[in-house]
């Protein structure tokens, strides 16, 4: 596994979906290991910011990842992103 860097919303549903793949999950399959149902999967792929953040970590947690915060050196990347 490889780290990640997340730096804007519309990243985090092709990420999603692309650690489920390398995991060799289905939706269906990752619905069963975490209990999410297949379309909050489906939603948190899709970019759906409306869904929870206990969803989204279960998601992650059952990928076998885990979320790391890291301090950004680079000021010029925190004003145009935020």
């Amino acid at each position: 596994m490889r780290n990640r860097i997340i730096r804007s919303e519309l990243q985090i549903g092709p990420l999603l979906k692309d650690i489920r793949v390398e995991n060799e999950f289905t939706q269906a399959e990752l619905s069963e290991k975490t209990s999410i149902l297949q379309k909050t999967i489906s939603a948190l792929e899709n970019g759906n910011t409306k869904s929870t953040l206990k969803s989204f970590l279960n998601y992650i947690n059952g990928c076998n990842y885990h979320i790391e915060l890291v301090k950004n050196e680079d000021e010029k990347i925190i004003g145009e992103e935020w």
